[in-house]
């Protein structure tokens, strides 16, 4: 989502936080996660809302732009956090928020090819979010799952693939 928000006009700070979010993303993740305080996310948090409402407030004209260039703020931060269910469904919405985005603001050949190869890691990571929140639900319930009982593993792949040949089906359909 952030690299076709850089091919859609975020520019080189879109790049950045591509390298950033990835890095975040890389120290919080794995055996040994390093543990970013809350405070400091807090005030990151706070600093890209001050400066969206700043760039907001200075636009004469009404543009994606800034909305498209928070979002993708938020999104950096949020991959600094410690991420349970819930953080993981937000940094899906907002990565879906401005693979929009950046379709509204850009008509070029690149964006189109970034937001159509995203589309199927978006559809089958809601798929597996769905899963990972079922199955949480149900350790909850009955107590920790064993390897007998997990689900097996190629039905979500056989899911993903049928509904993206019926997005690419409907977006034919739509737009020819």
């Amino acid at each position: 989502a952030l690299l076709a928000y850089a091919s859609a006009g975020g520019g080189s700070s879109a790049a950045l936080g591509l390298v950033v979010a990835s890095l975040g993303w890389w120290l919080t993740s794995g055996d040994r996660p390093i543990a970013v305080p809350k405070w400091l996310i807090a005030c990151a948090l706070i600093l890209v809302v001050t400066k969206g409402a700043w760039s907001l407030g200075n636009r004469p004209s009404a543009s994606i732009a800034p909305f498209l260039t928070f979002l993708a703020s938020i999104m950096v931060v949020k991959c600094w956090e410690r991420r349970g269910i819930r953080d993981m469904a937000q940094i899906f919405a907002i990565a879906t928020f401005v693979l929009i985005g950046a379709a509204l603001g850009s008509n070029a050949f690149a964006t189109g090819l970034l937001i159509a190869a995203a589309f199927p890691f978006l559809v089958h990571g809601s798929l597996l979010l769905q899963l990972e929140v079922a199955r949480a639900r149900v350790e909850q319930l009955t107590g920790p799952l064993t390897t007998a009982t997990a689900p097996p593993r190629g039905r979500p792949a056989r899911l993903t693939t049928i509904l993206i040949a019926i997005g690419v089906a409907l977006a034919t359909i739509v737009f020819v």
